[in-house]
């Protein structure tokens, strides 16, 4: 019998194995041998799934800015990273004397590592915001250990609100500068300006009303599938565009409303993954799907009037008007004459009415 050694277990079962790895561990057994080493780095799901691992939130912006090797860019991130820490735990001496003075100037290091690679920003913000919940996370378990403790944490603080704040500020010029400042990107601007550590960036907000705005597109194909039997192109009404968001939003994900207004119902991203979110929220979302949907669509537009105005749900100007309904607090209702022109809206209404009401009394 052959002696078994590990040149003879199959690739599969090492993959299997550097799964568990964590990264430098994977990196080290590249090392070992020239066998190893070609076999390792060439295989990019593998790279790519550990990169996914230790930066979830940016996965998707290295895969379409990177340099497309998932090793390189998983080697620069922690290069960056040990940079980065060095250069966190240097402030402390630095600045410890100082009482509500950090500025700018100070953080000028953190900005020129930024800068050295194309995805360098979103690497240094990702660090300083995991070094932030990691600490949150350590002191829930009496643990402490650098760069994690309370005094990196404050500075970690420090330097996300000077860098967001550049990014913010240049972000909305360059929106301004192109007329795109849709009522959800300024909600977004304005709570990512004050809530630093749980940052979304403009392209995150985007992708997930996108997503929605693909199941209200899937839910008109099912809803009216004799329409695209006639029309390849997909008419719909203004009607139907309405039905299909409320369905989505307020039935099938049951989102409410409540008056309250904190960094939680007043995040884009947070209500659409808690449910619950304050009345401004809901309405640039549910506009914010619904604009989306024409993007999609070839749609009935002759009644479409584009409206910034917080007290309006939708693009449709015959749907969402004085005509059609009040807000009575919790939600719109309608009156008569559309409740009969419009029947599979009204329950939906009805239903979501009821359930604010549920959250704002509880």
């Amino acid at each position: 019998m052959e002696n078994t050694t590990i040149f003879t277990l199959p690739d599969e079962l090492i993959f299997i194995v550097l799964k568990h790895a964590n990264v430098r561990d994977a990196i080290n057994f590249s090392a070992t041998c020239r066998h190893f080493h070609n076999l390792v780095k060439s295989n990019q799901s593998f790279w790519a799934y550990k990169f996914k691992g230790v930066l979830p939130g940016i996965s998707e912006v290295v895969d379409q800015y990177g340099s497309g090797v998932w090793l390189n860019d998983l080697k620069t991130f922690l290069v960056q990273k040990r940079s980065v820490c060095k250069e966190l735990l240097e402030l402390s001496p630095r600045h410890y004397w100082k009482v509500g003075q950090f500025s700018l100037k100070d953080v000028t290091h953190f900005f020129q590592v930024s800068s050295i690679t194309n995805l360098g920003f979103y690497y240094t913000i990702s660090i300083l915001q995991n070094i932030i919940r990691i600490g949150y996370k350590n002191m829930l378990k009496f643990k402490t250990a650098k760069p994690n403790t309370l005094t990196e944490m404050h500075y970690a603080k420090c330097v996300l609100s000077h860098m967001l704040h550049c990014y913010l500020t240049v972000k909305w010029i360059k929106n301004q500068m192109i007329q795109e400042t849709p009522p959800e990107i300024v909600l977004n601007f304005i709570v990512q300006w004050i809530d630093n550590e749980n940052f979304h960036f403009f392209d995150d907000v985007n992708h997930i009303l996108q997503v929605w705005a693909e199941k209200v597109k899937e839910h008109l194909k099912n809803a009216h599938p004799e329409q695209l039997e006639e029309n390849a192109e997909g008419k719909y009404t203004s009607g139907q565009i309405f039905s299909a968001v409320s369905t989505v939003l307020f039935n099938q994900n049951r989102i409410t409303m409540t008056t309250s207004a904190n960094l939680d119902t007043l995040d884009v991203v947070k209500v659409l993954k808690n449910k619950v979110g304050n009345q401004i929220a809901v309405y640039a979302i549910y506009q914010a799907i619904a604009s989306r949907c024409v993007r999609i669509y070839t749609f009935v537009t002759e009644n479409l009037v584009p409206v910034n105005r917080p007290n309006r749900l939708l693009h449709l100007e015959d749907l969402i008007s004085k005509e059609f309904s009040y807000f009575d607090g919790f939600s719109y209702v309608m009156n008569e004459e559309k409740r009969k022109e419009y029947p599979e809206e009204g329950p939906i209404i009805q239903q979501h009415r009821q359930r604010c009401m549920a959250v704002e009394n509880y």
